[in-house]
């Protein structure tokens, strides 16, 4: 799944957040900020309610403050801001002998190790912290690394950890998380009881990553009937709850299930779909927290790469069929290229680029479609080249004013 599910709302206790109201109102704000994609506004925001607590010489006050702001600039790629307040936060933590609080900013600085790429550091940050959340996002940096054995062991404590505690919002997230990477270790029977789990809890986001978890499950057994009844199902909720970040996911999913059982134009459908719900939201589906942060390619990509693949195999299909019968001769003869199927091709990952830009330079409004217009404006005997780069094999579409044409 990627991990987009985020874990910066677990960062600060109600019963901090209810102590003193401008604070805590500023912590709150924060966060929704951070939450909705807007970093700059949350960094702002929680930086007043640092000075604020500072004022009111409160140390639990600033402790609320500076660990909520450490997380956020976690989540905002801000590494240098993140782990001064993250290390402040833990030495007041352990100077207020404010166990539960030292565990969050131990699991939050675990993230940012993460991020740096600092995977021992990282490790042993989650170790110390010692919860089941910082024990699964162990495991989730670790098989992310290739350490199967060191994913393995955390996975197993979290899951020792969560066997005795009641299933609530929280630790239906550490389900899901567990199950994850229980997927990715190939331990199918363990990523199965860990969703069916997490289905315990009766919250829609929960419910409909759980289900696609399944699906995902069945779809690695290649029991495609059973992936993709799960698979429905779980759109069904995200797209019934509002929640494009999970529902895109599984048009994904419902796509790849077609394909594996040859139904072509459904499955171009359902990438369309995918590709359509991905638009709004790209941008904040690599935001997130250290092991909860995919990559760009990892949670975009492919689904563009994907869609260029079918329909060039459309393409394929098109230019390989057999002309009609003319003038009393069967003889085969070779069909032009489909304009429409190598046009949304080119347009697919002209998209990706796009994305790929606003990504790098975190501005959503750094790129637009490009292709069009610039084919326009070069030289007649000029080309643009779209390289496609593809599991299999790579494919350049060579663009000149007059349409596309199509190397293999």
């Amino acid at each position: 799944m990627g991990g987009v599910l985020k874990y910066v709302l677990w960062l600060v206790p109600a019963t901090l957040l209810a102590a003193t109201p401008d604070v805590s109102t500023l912590v709150r704000q924060g966060i929704a900020e951070q939450v909705a994609g807007r970093n700059r506004d949350a960094v702002t925001t929680l930086e007043r309610a640092v000075a604020l607590a500072e004022k009111s010489g409160d140390q639990s006050l600033l402790l609320l403050a500076k660990s909520s702001l450490g997380a956020v600039c976690t989540c905002s790629r801000q590494a240098d801001q993140a782990e001064k307040n993250l290390r402040e936060s833990l030495a007041l933590a352990d100077q207020l002998h404010n166990t539960n609080i030292a565990a969050v900013v131990q699991t939050n600085l675990g993230n940012l190790l993460a991020a740096q790429g600092k995977l021992d550091d990282a490790l042993a940050a989650f170790a110390a912290a010692g919860t089941a959340t910082a024990k699964a996002n162990a495991a989730a940096v670790a098989q992310r690394a290739g350490r199967a054995a060191d994913a393995e062991q955390f996975n197993a404590a979290a899951l020792a950890q969560l066997t005795s505690q009641p299933v609530t919002d929280e630790t239906a997230l550490v389900w899901l998380r567990c199950g994850t990477t229980d997927l990715k270790l190939n331990e199918f029977a363990r990523a199965e009881h860990a969703f069916r789990q997490a289905i315990a809890n009766a919250t829609p986001r929960v419910q409909t990553y759980a289900l696609g978890g399944l699906g995902q499950v069945r779809e690695l057994q290649k029991k495609f009937a059973l992936a993709l009844e799960f698979t429905r199902q779980a759109a069904f909720i995200a797209q019934a709850n509002d929640l494009p970040e999970a529902l895109y996911r599984w048009e994904w999913q419902t796509g790849r299930l077609l394909t594996a059982t040859g139904q072509r134009a459904q499955a171009i459908a359902a990438y369309r779909r995918a590709v359509q719900t991905l638009q709004p939201i790209r941008a904040a589906l690599t935001t997130g927290c250290g092991a909860a942060r995919p990559s760009f390619r990892e949670a975009v990509a492919p689904v563009y790469y994907e869609l260029a693949d079918l329909l060039l195999q459309d393409d394929d299909r098109e230019d390989e069929a057999p002309a009609e019968p003319s003038l009393g001769t069967a003889r085969r003869e070779a069909r032009p290229p489909t304009a429409g199927a190598l046009a949304e091709a080119r347009n697919t990952i002209e998209q990706l680029k796009a994305a790929e830009l606003d990504d790098y330079l975190q501005d959503e409004c750094a790129a637009t479609p490009r292709a069009q217009a610039a084919a326009q404006k070069v030289a007649k005997h000029t080309a643009i080249i779209h390289i496609i780069p593809l599991a299999d094999r790579t494919e350049l579409l060579l663009e000149f004013t007059t349409g596309l044409e199509r190397v293999r």
